[in-house]
C-alpha cells in the first residue's frame, strides 16, 4: 500500500544527509567502507520491492559499530538512530 512508501520516502533524505556526513570522515578506509553500507542499507529499503529492512538494519548496525570508534563519528551516530527509527516500523519493531 501507500503507507509503506511514505515511509521509506522520508529515509531518502536522511540517508544522503548519512553519506555526507561519511564524505568529511578523515580516513578513506571508513569513509569507503562505511560508504557501502549505506549503500547497501538504501537499495534493501529503496530500490527493492518489497523492501528489505532486515537487510538494510544490518547494515545500519555496520555502520552505527564503526562510527561509535571513529573521530567525528557523532553526526553519522545520530543520523543511524534517525534512520532506526524510520525502519523500526517496517520491521515491527518498537521504535527506539
Amino acid at each position: 500500500g501507500h503507507r509503506e512508501g511514505s515511509d521509506l520516502s522520508a529515509l531518502t533524505p536522511v540517508l544522503h544527509e548519512l553519506l555526507a556526513a561519511i564524505a568529511e570522515l578523515p580516513s578513506a578506509k571508513a569513509r569507503e567502507t562505511l560508504t557501502q553500507h549505506v549503500q547497501t542499507a538504501q537499495n534493501a529499503l529503496v530500490e527493492q520491492n518489497p523492501p528489505e529492512p532486515g537487510r538494510a538494519k544490518q547494515a545500519l548496525d555496520a555502520v552505527n559499530s564503526a562510527a561509535e570508534v571513529l573521530e567525528g563519528g557523532e553526526k553519522i551516530l545520530g543520523l543511524c538512530s534517525k534512520l532506526y527509527q524510520l525502519v523500526a516500523p517496517l520491521l515491527g519493531l518498537p521504535t527506539p
